[in-house]
């Protein structure tokens, strides 16, 4: 879906596959599959001049600071060659409370980046019949309809 609305971004990775993984990092930070948590506070914390008090609901927002425009140089541009070195996205959490399967996954797009590339080099989405996942806190397509152009020579 996303390089669909960014084309220019599916011909950068087509021309070098060593962005893969870059791609695979701002896909996450980009289009976060995991748009939040809840975690309880455990006492009573002060943040921002407003007090969390202990035992309390704590909404994380992980899609909305992937996006963070203090943390991200163009937050809302869709870039597999931007640059690394500053924050991490927080697609997978961060720490103690990062998922376990965050290298799998990682592994997993990587390998269906590349596979897709050859497969599929030129397509188009039917955006007009993609289906969304039900769920709370997850982003993403139950269905995806695309039509494969004819490969590149």
């Amino acid at each position: 879906m996303t390089f669909a609305r960014y084309p220019d971004q599916w011909t950068k990775l087509r021309e070098d596959r060593s962005l893969i993984p870059d791609a695979v990092e701002e896909l996450l930070r980009f289009e976060s599959p995991n748009q939040y948590n809840v975690r309880y506070s455990m006492r009573d914390v002060e943040l921002h001049g407003v007090t969390i008090p202990a035992g309390k609901p704590v909404f994380l927002l992980l899609g909305s600071a992937n996006r963070d425009p203090a943390a991200f140089e163009d937050a809302d541009v869709f870039d597999i060659e931007r640059d690394r070195s500053g924050p991490q996205s927080l697609a997978f959490g961060l720490g103690i409370h990062s998922c376990l399967g965050a290298a799998l996954a990682r592994m997993e797009s990587a390998l269906a980046l590349g596979h897709l590339l050859e497969f599929m080099p030129e397509f188009e989405v039917d955006f007009d019949n993609c289906q969304r996942v039900s769920m709370q806190n997850v982003a993403g397509y139950d269905s995806v309809p695309v039509r494969v152009r004819a490969r590149l020579q």
